[in-house]
């Protein structure tokens, strides 16, 4: 099944001087479900517009969004925003209580759950995330990284079946990163497709099943994570090639994990030609 369909989708800012700006140009894409998917690309080069596509806080201007085979459009937002669950860049702008309990309430509320249903849920998708602890503390009291937890966990109590998350590890040390890595791949386990937005090519390289590389609003390549090793591209787009790519690059060997880049290692070293 597609969880994500897109043809010739284009979007334009319209500017306080009467200007405008292209921010996608032509966007033609699909998306399996049960993938992990990662979008790198500058600043600027459109990724955030475009997730704002896949659960309808923008509805298509030019071109069609299909997600799960569900147009997306006025009509069918409010179905779209259920099956998919969106966690911006900066949770303080998702985080509006004075709880971190009815933070996560929030949407579970907005659809009338009941409220023994709501506590269930609320503290299934905290203990989800490891922030069980944090139910009763003020989300303006957090952490970057717990705050991240529990914007994430307000997405997870409605149980969307896919998952749209802008620059998730930004802000994060590696060990909080590693964690949510951790959590992602557990839900992917589970079933849900799992699309973000991240700067960070050498995570894109190990963990990714696809990626796309966004360049001034349009597509310039897609396909697995060895597309990172297309310089041009790269380069085009203002990234860097990964660094095990670069370390291996004349060998014959693509390592997208430190395991695999030690088992490599240890092949070398005990004197395999090539």
């Amino acid at each position: 099944m597609k969880a994500v369909e897109i043809s010739g989708l284009s979007f334009t800012y319209e500017t306080g001087d009467m200007t405008e700006i292209r921010a996608l140009q032509d966007i033609n894409l699909e998306v399996e479900a049960g993938k992990k998917v990662v979008f790198l690309g500058a600043n600027g080069s459109g990724k955030t517009t475009l997730f704002y596509h896949l659960n309808g806080l923008h509805l298509p201007r030019e071109g069609e969004v299909k997600i799960l085979g569900i147009e997306v459009g006025k009509k069918s937002v409010k179905e779209v925003r259920r099956r998919v669950g969106m966690v911006f860049e900066n949770p303080d702008n998702q985080l509006i209580s004075t709880t971190v309990y009815d933070d996560v309430a929030f949407g579970l509320r907005n659809y009338r759950w009941s409220e023994e249903a709501v506590q269930e849920k609320v503290q299934e998708a905290l203990e989800k995330v490891q922030a069980g602890d944090l139910a009763e503390s003020s989300p303006y009291h957090l952490s970057w990284g717990q705050k991240k937890r529990v914007a994430l966990a307000g997405v997870l109590a409605l149980e969307p079946e896919i998952l749209v998350l802008d620059e998730p590890f930004s802000g994060l040390d590696p060990g909080v990163s590693g964690a949510l890595v951790s959590l992602l791949d557990r839900l992917n386990g589970e079933g849900k497709t799992v699309i973000a937005a991240a700067h960070d090519v050498d995570l894109a390289y190990r963990w990714a099943d696809e990626v796309v590389i966004l360049s001034r609003g349009q597509i310039i390549n897609r396909g697995s994570p060895e597309i990172l090793t297309v310089e041009e591209d790269m380069k085009e787009a203002s990234l860097e090639v990964p660094v095990l790519a670069k370390i291996f690059e004349n060998t014959p060997y693509r390592p997208r994990s430190v395991e695999e880049a030690r088992a490599a290692i240890d092949k070398l070293v005990e004197g395999d030609t090539y």
